[in-house]
């Protein structure tokens, strides 16, 4: 096919020359030979019809030639068309798989993005459960500590206490002891040795806080629950 076009082309080109030969030449080879008178009238005349109907028959041909050439350039840009028509046609079907790919591929991104957005917080939810409860434990085991801790040294003081309490008890009884001593022998040194009182009423006049069984004034009637302490 390109090669019959390429062969018609050449011939319309040749055949545009011929015309444009004929054209120029056909004036001046008829005035010539009008002009020289040569030959006779009817030769002359039979020679302008056969030039006109070369010329005819030439200009007939050209045109035949140039409107299947012109057909031809036609039908090749029409193909040129239809085959670049079908490529962008191609080319937006291609267009279009490819924008509905990069959709389904920005979903499926935005599915997998808020997949490990949740994923990331729960982990992160995980994390801090776990250090809450490592937190509790460790001040549950402080509390306990200190708690113990404290048990320990308020049981120490109480021990503490308790012996300062009995010392300081043995000690008073002690110093009362030796202050009954004293009072019995400054008593017993400084009074008769024998003193004599109507009842306790008599008896608390000399001696307030009563007297003790080693006492002179000491009389056993007076001394009422036995407790070696008379008037008391």
């Amino acid at each position: 096919m390109r090669r019959i076009y390429s062969l018609n082309k050449k011939l319309f080109e040749r055949a545009d020359v011929i015309i444009v030969a004929l054209i120029l030449l056909f004036p001046l080879g008829l005035f010539l030979m009008w002009r020289h008178q040569k030959f006779n009238e009817s030769t002359r005349v039979l020679i302008t019809c056969a030039i006109l109907i070369l010329v005819g028959s030439a200009y007939t041909q050209a045109t035949k030639v140039s409107r299947q050439v012109y057909e031809q350039d036609l039908s090749a840009e029409q193909a040129k068309y239809v085959a670049l028509q079908t490529k962008v046609e191609a080319a937006q079907q291609e267009l279009d798989n490819s924008m509905e790919e990069v959709e389904v591929l920005r979903v499926e991104a935005d599915e997998k993005s808020k997949l490990q957005i949740a994923e990331a917080e729960q982990q992160a939810l995980q994390l801090v459960k776990e250090a809450e409860s490592k937190a509790d434990t460790i001040l549950s085991k402080a509390e306990d500590e200190a708690a113990s801790v404290a048990q320990a040294q308020l049981n120490e003081a109480k021990e503490k206490a308790a012996n300062l309490i009995t010392q300081a008890e043995q000690e008073a009884s002690a110093l009362k002891a030796a202050s009954v001593n004293e009072s019995s022998s400054y008593s017993a040194a400084a009074a008769p040795t024998s003193q004599k009182f109507q009842n306790c009423t008599d008896l608390r006049g000399t001696y307030p806080g009563g007297v003790s069984s080693d006492h002179a004034a000491y009389q056993p009637s007076m001394d009422r629950d036995k407790d070696g302490w008379a008037c008391e």
